[in-house]
């Protein structure tokens, strides 16, 4: 897979009116990068056996927060207990989307843990970290 770095990509608002037409790939860096800051240690709360992009219990965010809608609230995507008001915030980040880009999705997510979990700082004992999200 063969794609441009975060820094390289175009900085972009939600509420841009060409959010419609953002790229699988941007939404991703968007949301891994959103990730990365809020959530430093998140891919070690991740496990990629039960991962399943479409399912709201088994989501990223669902991993590293406790909820798709919880993750939603703390990286600051939808205001706390408004969640549901809509659920597809997290679609401009890579957290959701349509159930045709879910294959690329679950793709680009398991890669990304894989990326983080032996990267230049890993590899990383596959445990879960209470301190996941602490800078």
């Amino acid at each position: 897979m063969s794609a441009e770095s975060p820094s390289m990509m175009p900085r972009l608002d939600y509420r841009d009116e060409r959010a419609h037409e953002w790229t699988i790939l941007e939404k991703f860096y968007r949301g891994s990068k959103l990730l990365d800051e809020k959530c430093p240690k998140w891919f070690l709360l991740v496990d990629l056996a039960s991962f399943d992009f479409v399912n709201p219990t088994k989501c990223i965010l669902a991993q590293v927060f406790g909820g798709y809608t919880k993750g939603l609230e703390a990286l600051g995507l939808a205001e706390p207990g408004k969640a549901w008001d809509n659920p597809f915030a997290g679609g401009e980040h890579g957290f959701a989307g349509k159930l045709a880009e879910s294959d690329e999705f679950q793709e680009l997510w398991t890669v990304a843990v894989h990326q983080r979990m032996h990267g230049p700082n890993g590899p990383f004992p596959p445990t879960l970290s209470q301190d996941a999200c602490d800078k």
